[in-house]
């Protein structure tokens, strides 16, 4: 499988390029302060008539210039360089997280596969078993409890879990609540003190609770219930057996 390519080694990190931006800002900015200066210095070099003077000061400035300009292009091709190596560094991280992304991916694809192919047939027909086993003893009890031997009773079928549900009657009931009240007047009190021993907690009537109608519903054996289709179109099911229903018919 083919592999994400992780940064060049040989290429050199956003962050070493940013110090070095950095550090060349600095070695600069003293000179920069000492060029602004010296431009401010040459009107009263002039005013002195000093020709000499005045062409050394400009030859000063002009290196200075020359150094500005030459600090320049380099801090250019340093600013260039830092943003390629964001963008590249941005890329590898990008691609790292996709790469990730995509193994765990394929990872579960292959799980799934698995899980199709072997895991589910393989639970399909444990289940199937385990029905046919449930029913053939349901099937047994009810026979055997159908001719009962003299002096036994009826075999109970609570081994199978009750699927059903009783139904309740719609009804009413009265309902009631609490309020607190004056012992010595016997009215309700909206607003009291704690501990008060003049107030009571009593019930009062309410109304009425309204319990709606229930319907009740069926028992239905657990393996009415359990659909184990086949894992391709056409395969055989693995419950409900032996006669599977149609595909047409779901």
């Amino acid at each position: 499988m083919p592999k994400i390519k992780g940064p060049d080694l040989g290429r050199r990190t956003a962050a070493a390029i940013a110090a070095e931006i950095a550090a060349l800002d600095a070695e600069h900015a003293p000179r920069l302060a000492m060029l602004e200066a010296d431009r401010a210095a040459r009107p009263a070099l002039v005013e002195a008539g000093d020709v000499d003077a005045i062409e050394a000061h400009d030859a000063k400035v002009h290196r200075a210039e020359t150094e500005t300009e030459v600090h320049t292009a380099r801090r250019a091709r340093l600013v260039a360089e830092h943003q390629a190596a964001e963008q590249a560094e941005a890329h590898t991280a990008e691609q790292a997280k996709r790469q990730a992304a995509y193994d765990e991916a394929r990872t579960a694809a292959d799980e799934a596969a698995r899980i199709y192919g072997e895991d589910y047939p393989r639970l399909a027909r444990e289940i199937a078993a385990l029905l046919i086993r449930a029913g053939r003893a349901r099937n047994l009890v009810k026979a055997a409890n159908a001719a009962l031997p003299d002096g036994f009773g009826p075999i109970s079928t609570d081994f199978e879990p009750s699927r059903g549900r009783p139904g309740t009657e719609a009804r009413s009931e009265p309902a009631f609540k609490e309020v607190r009240r004056s012992r010595s007047t016997g009215r309700e009190l909206l607003t009291y003190a704690s501990g008060d021993p003049d107030v009571e907690v009593v019930k009062v009537p309410a109304g009425f609770r309204h319990h709606p109608f229930v319907p009740a519903v069926p028992h239905v054996p657990l393996s009415a219930d359990v659909i184990l289709p086949g894992v391709a179109w056409g395969d055989p099911w693995f419950w409900p057996a032996p006669a599977a229903p149609s595909h047409e018919g779901r």
